[in-house]
């Protein structure tokens, strides 16, 4: 973390849910919700938070929703459920950081840290839902899927 005159910036690199799903990921969601309703933070300056925050929040910041929310490439696959924890529920399952799970943990970091997600501010959704919308399918094969960026292909 930075500290300025005027404002803090926290620039971190979020655990990636991972193809066990060990729970490493919901304790760091936990506890970087706990540090930005600290006192501390939330009475001091102002904070901008960035880096690789290992999150698609919404269906729209995902060219194919459809493609990210299944399981695929070993990620979130039923065969890793004996290594889930007990607490591990179905929206805990599908690609790491697109999981129902990780996108409410980390609306209630922005609700609780009275944060503000500045791309989505600047870029509100448009009609459709990402590349499922936009291309038929038999085009689906032709192009990289991303995370908030444009398709290529």
């Amino acid at each position: 973390m930075a500290e300025y005159a005027t404002l803090m910036v926290l620039h971190t690199y979020t655990p990636n849910n991972g193809d066990a799903l060990n729970g490493s990921r919901r304790e760091w969601d936990v506890r970087i919700r706990e540090w930005f309703g600290s006192s501390a933070v939330q009475n001091g300056k102002p904070v901008i938070y960035c880096g690789d925050l290992n999150v698609a929040p919404f269906p729209i910041d995902l060219t194919s929703p459809a493609k990210f929310a299944r399981p695929s490439a070993g990620f979130g696959i039923p065969k890793f459920k004996e290594k889930m924890e007990p607490e591990d529920r179905p929206d805990d399952i599908g690609q790491p950081g697109c999981t129902p799970a990780e996108q409410n943990r980390f609306a209630q970091l922005l609700e609780n840290g009275k944060l503000v997600d500045a791309y989505r501010a600047k870029n509100p959704p448009a009609a459709g839902a990402g590349l499922d919308d936009a291309l038929p399918k038999e085009e689906h094969k032709e192009h990289t899927f991303t995370w908030r960026g444009p398709e290529s292909g």
